[in-house]
């Protein structure tokens, strides 16, 4: 391949002829800010990662589709959404979602004390999901980007797109809800 242009146009337009060094560009620019909306929706650091992977590839099948390559990330943001609401529909249909697979049960005799450290371990993770998903999408996203991703103030804001000071507000606010 060519010198991969820098310009977020450019790498657009080079993924829509099929570049695919570019669009990776482009996933690894986005990627965190995507598995932070995806992590907000679903609490599970799995599912987040396979909902997002979800949410780029479709956007890689869609790229023709784009018509103002300035509303990029507003568009990726759309397909996320709409991968989050098709999974949520799935969801309340899978009657087996939350059952524990065959190969990661423990041995009933193994350890007593093991059923209860899961039991507590699960049982906060509810308590932080729980939270969470109480907190208006404004200042939950910034809070998830900023530890669950380990972004600085600085990455927060590009990704969001304002000011490191609006940014400093939303993660303040998000604590306060918290």
């Amino acid at each position: 391949m060519a010198k991969i242009p820098y310009q977020e146009n450019e790498l657009i337009k080079a993924s829509i002829n099929g570049d695919a060094e570019a669009f990776e560009i482009i996933v690894k620019k986005y990627q965190s800010y995507i598995c932070a909306i995806t992590y907000s929706a679903t609490g599970d650091i799995e599912k987040s990662e396979e909902l997002a992977q979800e949410a780029f590839v479709k956007a890689w099948q869609g790229l023709s589709q784009l018509k103002n390559l300035s509303k990029f990330k507003g568009w990726l943001k759309s397909i996320t959404s709409n991968v989050i609401r098709g999974w949520l529909r799935t969801k309340k249909r899978d009657i087996i979602y939350k059952s524990t697979p065959i190969d990661q049960m423990d041995d009933a005799g193994s350890n007593e004390s093991e059923p209860v450290r899961i039991a507590i371990q699960e049982e906060q993770r509810q308590v932080v999901r729980d939270a969470l998903s109480q907190i208006p999408p404004k200042y939950r996203e910034p809070l998830i980007l900023f530890y669950r991703q380990k972004q600085s103030i600085n990455q927060l804001a590009q990704q969001l797109e304002i000011s490191e000071e609006a940014a400093r507000t939303r993660l303040h606010r998000g604590r306060q809800y918290l």
